[in-house]
């Protein structure tokens, strides 16, 4: 399975009442040291219980607030085969613990094999295109096309977008990752219909972006009213 997630903030003690990350706690009782074990613990837990060892899981920045033997020892603890999109505070610690993921980079572009049943019943494969970038952006490669966009760096602050951008976040999913399964689930906007490629064809994967049908009937029968829109304004006019 594949998974995303971002800002862990792993060993950030602030981050604990910025996000209430221990809502059961007061955390004047805990020594900084206790607290933020206690949250490495949970998110720890959290992950492993829906990442398993062969499982792929894209973390889209903003790690951990360590240095490189804290960072290994919690990077030692996590089940899947790990992808890093850096975050605006993972430069330096990337460059100590890189090695511990497949790749590192700002950008990525990641193609997931999908299938998607039609109207009719029919199955068909595609692969559905996901920018991944720890920030936010307004616009990304085939945005109109059906691209997503997942992102980190907001904690949940940023205002839902009604496109197909989504914050990964751990704070917006109770510390845990997201499956893509999961987002599928969260919203049929995440579900692209597929065209089925003939039988007789080679065996190829098709992707193709088409208005569901209701929209697909409503634009048919605004094209059949044009002409007869033009002739009533023709006719007063004169």
């Amino acid at each position: 399975m594949i998974y995303f997630t971002a800002d862990t903030h792993f060993y950030h003690y602030n981050i604990i009442k910025l996000c209430n990350r221990l809502p059961y706690f007061n955390l004047d009782e805990y020594s900084r040291e206790i607290a933020t074990d206690m949250m490495n613990k949970r998110l720890i837990e959290r992950w492993n219980e829906r990442i398993k060892s062969g499982d792929e899981v894209y973390h889209l920045g903003d790690f951990a607030f360590c240095g490189k033997d804290k960072a290994i020892t919690i990077l030692e603890q996590l089940n899947g085969v790990k992808y890093w999109i850096r975050g605006n505070h993972d430069h330096d610690l990337a460059k100590k613990v890189g090695v511990f993921f497949e790749w590192v980079k700002d950008y990525h572009v990641l193609r997931v094999h999908d299938k998607s049943q039609q109207d009719d019943g029919e199955w068909g494969q595609y692969h559905q295109p996901i920018a991944l970038m720890h920030f936010p952006i307004l616009s990304w490669e085939n945005m109109h096309h059906g691209t997503w966009h997942l992102h980190g760096h907001c904690h949940g602050n940023l205002e839902k977008s009604k496109g197909m951008r989504m914050d990964v976040g751990v704070d917006t999913n109770n510390l845990y990752p997201y499956s893509y399964e999961d987002l599928i689930q969260i919203t049929n906007r995440f579900k692209l219909p597929i065209k089925i490629a003939p039988e007789n064809t080679t065996n190829r994967v098709h992707s193709t972006t088409r208005m569901p049908d209701p929209v697909q009937r409503r634009f048919q029968i605004g094209k059949l009213c044009i002409p007869i829109i033009r002739k009533i304004l023709c006719d007063n006019w004169v």
